[in-house]
């Protein structure tokens, strides 16, 4: 059995462990968090996190909280099994899973309101293996010393060079999430340059690098013909690298004459298909992950022997489990509040 065979092995073991059919029929009906919290705890992922909350007293952030950790759960069980090579590329998986902390926690300060982890293991690996500081995080008492708290991260020189985005107890949420965006994807495919070789390099980087050049397609689509902005304004807003997007078909798309030629070029990219399902050309986010799902699927099947399989079913995971179930606790939440 070689490195690859037995954490497949593993990944399969929590892919028949997934959500079923007649969990999401009774969570779509539960009209209360109790109920979600009766379903959810039935499964072993979930109750590791909802062991930590007390049934007697829940609330939507909390119930939110619980759900986003349990999807760390396996993404822990999985670099805690894997060798130190794919531990590594594991770690660049899991900087999506620390920009989402800090999303959380940088929301919940600016609104006044008490942020809590749950799960030990999370904060663990946060403090342990990302360079987290996360008591002094929770403990800050305004927004500059919360993003001090990121300094030992990989996340420090962003939020050195972005001071100016923050103040005392807010920040600018536009140019926040539209620059921390761009980092992360920078960072992300930096790292995965360095840490792959060969075929896994190469198909890590398409993947990564067709979610950007979805993004920069959305960009010059909606600042080109809605906005009417300029063109040097559109470039300023690309996210920099890309799978099939280079500096020359970017170049073009910026400059097409009309939509007749924007969409033309879009074809030529290789993603006509992609923005043929709709009249907008604004790909949803549903259809994105439909796209890259099946990016990831023919991967798998061209190299089986790869860490595609625990980035699919991590990705699988997030857009079609833990994304659902926030929406639903927030519906249930909202009505009976």
């Amino acid at each position: 059995m070689n490195k690859y065979t037995a954490l497949n092995t593993k990944i399969r073991g929590m892919t028949n462990h997934l959500l079923t059919e007649e969990d999401w029929m009774q969570l779509q009906q539960a009209n209360s968090l109790r109920t979600i919290y009766q379903v959810l705890s039935n499964h072993q992922t979930y109750q590791e996190v909802l062991a930590y909350l007390n049934a007697e007293r829940l609330s939507v952030p909390l119930m939110t909280e619980a759900v986003v950790e349990a999807e760390f759960v396996n993404f822990y069980k999985m670099y805690l099994f894997a060798d130190q090579k794919q531990r590594d590329v594991l770690r660049i998986y899991g900087l999506t899973i620390e920009a989402d902390f800090i999303h959380r926690v940088m929301k919940f300060h600016e609104a006044g309101l008490p942020f809590r982890l749950l799960y030990p293991k999370y904060i663990h690996y946060l403090d342990n293996h990302a360079g987290f500081d996360t008591a002094q995080s929770l403990l800050s008492t305004n927004m500059q010393q919360l993003i001090q708290t990121f300094q030992g991260t990989d996340f420090a020189p962003f939020f050195e060079n972005a001071r100016d985005l923050f103040n005392e107890n807010n920040y600018n949420h536009h140019l926040f999430e539209e620059t921390f965006e761009r980092y992360l994807y920078v960072l992300v495919l930096k790292k995965l340059s360095h840490e792959l070789s060969g075929k896994q390099q190469k198909a890590m980087l398409d993947l990564f690098g067709t979610k950007v050049d979805i993004d920069n397609l959305a960009i010059i689509y909606r600042l080109k013909f809605y906005y009417h902005l300029s063109e040097d304004q559109i470039r300023e807003q690309l996210l920099p690298y890309g799978a099939k997007l280079n500096d020359q078909m970017k170049e073009s798309l910026i400059q097409a004459a009309d939509l007749p030629t924007y969409t033309n070029l879009v074809y030529d990219a290789g993603y006509g298909d992609l923005i043929a399902q709709n009249d907008e050309h604004i790909v949803s986010r549903k259809e994105e992950n439909e796209w890259l799902q099946e990016i990831q699927a023919r991967s798998i099947r061209q190299m089986p022997n790869s860490l595609f399989p625990a980035i699919h079913y991590l990705e699988y995971k997030h857009n079609n489990e833990t994304l659902p179930l926030v929406r639903i606790i927030e519906h249930v939440g909202f009505q009976i509040s």
